[in-house]
């Protein structure tokens, strides 16, 4: 069972700082050029469909890492 101070922290927001959110950028940019390779790349059907789902999930938990984490160092 969840202590209140783990689900607080699984569901509150986090403030990003400046250099959290350039690292931010950086994911979403490299999986938006990647989304776009798919969609160009692979024909339309289920399997290209599962492709985007994961690659949002990728961004997602890419993205919660850096909001949770503090600097890590300059990129």
């Amino acid at each position: 069972m969840l202590t209140r101070d783990e689900i607080d922290a699984r569901f509150d927001g986090h403030e990003l700082n400046e250099e959290q959110r350039l690292r931010i950028e950086c994911i979403r940019h490299v999986a938006k050029d990647l989304a776009m390779c798919i969609n160009d790349l692979c024909p339309d059907g289920r399997n290209k469909s599962v492709a985007f789902l994961r690659l949002e999930d990728v961004v997602m938990r890419a993205n919660k890492a850096i909001a949770e984490s503090g600097n890590l160092r300059q990129f």
